[in-house]
């Protein structure tokens, strides 16, 4: 009982912060997409050459190494 009460509460609230919206008075300027765009795709590249990088140094530390 006491969940769907707070539910219900969050629900009612959530709909009364649209129902009166608020200007922000703010401006994105173009400029602002591509620093975003940018900033993601350096994001991913370094997360996908990190993960290269750290997969590789685990399959070294596993591998058998040969002796002479």
């Amino acid at each position: 009982m006491r969940r769907k009460f707070f539910i219900h509460c969050c629900l009612m609230l959530f709909g009364l912060f649209f129902l009166f919206p608020k200007s922000a008075f703010a401006y994105i300027d173009p400029a602002v997409g591509s620093a975003l765009l940018q900033g993601l795709a350096a994001g991913f590249l370094f997360i996908a050459v990190f993960w290269r990088r750290l997969l590789a140094k685990i399959k070294n530390l596993f591998s058998k190494q040969k002796k002479d």
